[in-house]
């Protein structure tokens, strides 16, 4: 090579590639955003020279589910949460609702019932104008979006519980290809969610033909994590199978104690239909608490009619009634049944930080109210703002998990800052920590498995699962995406109480050959873009 060929020569590191194999000490040399050689550089001459003695050289980690395109990147691009977790790619568009595409029909009720007011949907978008709108502003990360399920089915059929007819089905189609053909990632969905939870296994396998010709992947945040994930997670399978695309379960676990060591069979199942020949992976995050909206715990009949701008409906008696008769039911995705008010803890709460941090059993004997009045006092108090955290996850489920050789690992957390709008309350630590966890907890304390299986993880295979553009790997002509890691250093600093934390050990992370993160200081340079399919 010639002087002046390399704008970054990244030298004396230990590169993990990315692929699985066994970890080796080489340079790497960057060029136009590009790994232009992997090997021995030492007397040739870049612009910038990065000395990695001791550490590990990476490539930059995917997070394999995540909400970053709910707003909180076009509104914060800035933010640094997920970047200085090492984090280069973040998969979303899931659980049913993406921020592109949003099609014309029931387009005012769709945006009025936005229930995050901090950074919502604002307007009717193609993937292909989010794309745009994107690269053109920047991001701190890439991002890779599907295409949610609750947008398509809203423009077909509204937030109404039955069969869409042949015109909405047409209509739904007509928005998912036009969303294909631009870029997505495949079809999303929330079935515990309203109102992608109305959409019928059949209903599913007709969305997923449309995929299928692209190589798009069909996401499920399944019907039921807890008494029938089972039964949920050979849904999915059907819905692959039939429809020829690829299965993938979202955050795949067994809630509640009593369904402990359901993951067993889960596992048997994605087993057998990758045997033969249907293409099934699956994500976890690292921790046993999970977080969602403190309204998702309602039963479904009264998140479909919505709260409105009072939110009469959760203070009319015989609502409350007949929501307090539900919860005592097992027949439905029931979190209060699975875990109990006091293993579900108030998160962020919209500036009510007499709430932040406290089990809903907590705020009850603090109000002196029942629990479920408490629960339905701090929904109304938060404008349905609040979120929760709820433990509801076996350790020992969530090891075997990770060792499958199916499973990626993902944060299902948003895009948030260290201060700012974004930083409010206590949200779930995974935010601020999830992948470095893995790294550290599961990698190189317990050794659940190798480092460079565990880098695999959390970069080749997503990478491939999901079918990212020249990504995931350290080799000759992929996209410099690059995190480098010190592994002595390496520590999640994040907890429950004080969430948001910086972790230690990245030491620089790479973006499009631009450093985004120079020795742990954070660079506002928002290189990352909104990726397509790679078809």
């Amino acid at each position: 090579m010639t002087d002046n060929t390399y704008s970054i020569i990244i030298e004396n590191g230990t590169i993990i590639d990315g692929s699985g194999k066994a970890k080796y000490k080489a340079d790497v040399g960057i060029t136009d955003g590009i790994i232009k050689t992997v090997g021995n550089l030492q007397a040739e001459k870049a612009d910038i020279r990065i000395d990695a003695e001791g550490l590990f050289v990476c490539p930059g980690f995917i997070d394999s589910h995540c909400h970053t395109d709910i707003g909180y990147a076009a509104e914060f691009p800035g933010v640094r949460g997920k970047l200085m977790q090492g984090v280069t790619t973040d998969v979303c568009g899931l659980c049913s609702t993406s921020y592109a595409p949003v099609g014309e029909g029931h387009l005012e009720e769709f945006l009025k019932r936005q229930s995050d007011v901090l950074a919502g949907i604002r307007k009717s978008m193609t993937v292909a104008e989010y794309i745009e709108e994107t690269n053109k502003r920047g991001n701190s990360t890439n991002i890779a979006m599907f295409a949610g399920n609750a947008n398509i089915r809203i423009h077909g059929v509204g937030y109404e519980d039955r069969a869409p007819s042949d015109e909405e089905m047409t209509k739904m189609k007509e928005l998912l290809k036009s969303a294909m053909e631009d870029g997505a990632f495949g079809l999303s969905s929330g079935l515990t969610y309203v109102p992608s939870q109305f959409a019928s296994t059949e209903e599913l396998i007709e969305l997923c033909k449309v995929i299928a010709p692209f190589g798009g992947m069909y996401n499920s945040h399944m019907r039921n994590e807890g008494n029938e994930v089972i039964k949920s997670v050979a849904e999915v399978i059907e819905i692959a199978e039939k429809s020829g695309c690829k299965g993938h379960c979202s955050h795949l676990k067994a809630a509640g104690s009593k369904n402990h060591g359901k993951v067993k069979e889960c596992l048997r199942l994605i087993d057998e239909a990758n045997q033969r020949g249907v293409d099934v992976s699956f994500d976890v995050y690292p921790y046993t608490a999970g977080s969602i909206s403190l309204s998702a715990v309602l039963p479904q009949w009264i998140l479909s009619q919505g709260f409105g701008d009072d939110f009469e409906v959760l203070k009319d008696l015989k609502n409350i009634k007949r929501i307090e008769e539900d919860l005592k039911r097992e027949d439905w995705e029931n979190i209060v049944l699975q875990c109990g008010y006091d293993k579900i803890n108030i998160g962020y709460a919209d500036n009510l930080p007499q709430y932040e941090g406290k089990s809903i059993s907590q705020i009850a004997k603090e109000l002196n109210l029942t629990e479920l009045e408490a629960m339905l006092k701090v929904i109304i108090d938060s404008k349905a703002q609040a979120t929760i955290i709820y433990y509801i996850i076996s350790e020992d489920d969530l090891r075997l998990l990770m060792k499958s050789k199916y499973c990626s690992i993902g944060t299902d957390a948003f895009a948030r800052d260290y201060d700012g709008p974004t930083a409010g309350g206590k949200p779930h630590p995974r935010n601020f920590g999830g992948i470095p966890r893995f790294i550290k907890k599961y990698v190189l304390d317990e050794k659940l498995m190798s480092i460079e299986e565990g880098i695999y993880k959390i970069t080749g295979l997503p990478a491939k699962m999901f079918k990212l553009p020249k990504r995931g790997l350290i080799k000759e002509n992929m996209t410099a995406d690059i995190t480098i890691i010190n592994p002595l250093a390496l520590e999640d600093t994040c907890t429950y109480i004080n969430p948001v934390s910086k972790p230690k050990g990245i030491d620089y992370v790479i973006i499009d050959g631009k450093i985004a993160a120079d020795d742990g200081i954070f660079n506002d340079i928002r290189a990352g873009k909104a990726l397509k399919l790679d078809k």
